[in-house]
């Protein structure tokens, strides 16, 4: 896993966001599961592009091949995490690995983060394993987990 970076996202990628987006695992969990049109894409990621004090979009590469995404919203004192690795990477680590680089990321590129909340539906077990692993406290809700992390 050395030849991994991450980068932060640009106008370029966007095709390739809505493309992951719209992955048939990625809708089922989301939980919004309707499929995503290029129209509401692209205002919503120019729109997430040009507020970086609010919303931080990075790529992660293996070997300079996009391999997932990261994405982080502030909220008040802290900020919500989303990521997705790509269909042919699942199962490897990368979930894990990605999750921390982009904790690593916002802690020194946004200041009064006091924490990092993640939800995820209940039947998405390898990303509640993630968050587990790196010691988000889990709250469970009937229709959902929520990760919590202090930063």
């Amino acid at each position: 896993m050395n030849n991994l970076k991450l980068r932060n996202a640009i106008f370029s990628d966007s095709k390739l966001l809505l493309d992951w987006a719209n992955d048939m695992d990625m809708r089922s969990n989301s939980f919004n599961s309707q499929k995503i049109t290029m129209e509401e894409h692209e205002k919503w990621y120019s729109k997430k592009l040009n507020d970086s004090n609010n919303a931080a979009i990075f790529i992660l590469e293996l070997s300079d091949k996009p391999i997932g995404q990261i994405r982080f919203e502030r909220n008040s004192r802290g900020c919500s995490v989303d990521y997705f690795i790509a269909q042919d990477e699942r199962g490897k680590g990368y979930g894990k690995r990605i999750v921390q680089m982009g904790i690593e990321e916002i802690k020194s590129s946004w200041e009064n983060i006091d924490y990092i909340l993640a939800e995820v539906k209940k039947d998405n077990k390898p990303s509640s394993k993630v968050f587990i692993h790196l010691n988000f406290v889990e709250t469970i809700f009937p229709d959902k987990y929520l990760y919590t992390l202090k930063v």
